[in-house]
């Protein structure tokens, strides 16, 4: 079953309220380092659910998967959208519920063609409330809400900003 059909497939059955802002998250959304911005299990495979990366004759093309969301997440995944900006693409994934008590709006997994990426959570929330509900659960940002961890390669920036599409965003970065 993909993505989509699943999506759509449990929300025909239970009609037009498929989920609810107030269903919590958090068990999904976790970290296994928040001071590293580590994603845990559970959101390494929904991240991974997303997008595949093929390489087709020598060039690396990257296109929304057709894996089913995690069991767990049908009916709280709302159906992705790809965009690109010359080799730099986009994948916004729709989310309906709440996280550390915030409006959780959507996952937006950012990266460049044969290279990194990262990833996103846009709230219905203040940068105040986003710092410190990431705080909460160990991400140790400072009242700037920006830190860069330093790596053997990259490195992490990790942040808290405005999203250019409202709300407010709680990014991983490597970089």
């Amino acid at each position: 079953m993909s993505f989509r059909p699943a999506l759509f497939a449990i929300c025909a059955v239970m009609g037009s309220g498929c989920g609810s802002a107030a269903e919590s998250l958090d068990p999904f959304i976790a970290f296994s380092d928040p001071v590293r911005c580590t994603p845990s299990k559970d959101l390494n495979d929904l991240l991974k659910s997303v997008l595949n990366h093929e390489d087709e004759g020598g060039v690396s093309v990257v296109t929304l998967a057709k894996r089913p969301v995690p069991q767990a997440l049908v009916g709280r995944v709302g159906e992705p959208r790809l965009e690109f900006d010359g080799r730099e693409y986009s994948a916004t994934v729709p989310l309906d519920g709440t996280w550390q008590g915030l409006p959780l709006r959507a996952l937006v997994i950012t990266g460049w063609i044969e290279s990194e990426e990262g990833f996103s959570l846009i709230f219905e929330a203040s940068r105040v409330e986003v710092i410190s509900a990431a705080n909460r659960v160990g991400f140790r940002l400072p009242p700037s809400g920006r830190v860069h961890l330093d790596d053997d390669v990259m490195g992490m920036s990790i942040g808290v900003a405005d999203h250019p599409g409202g709300g407010t965003e709680l990014s991983c970065m490597p970089g």
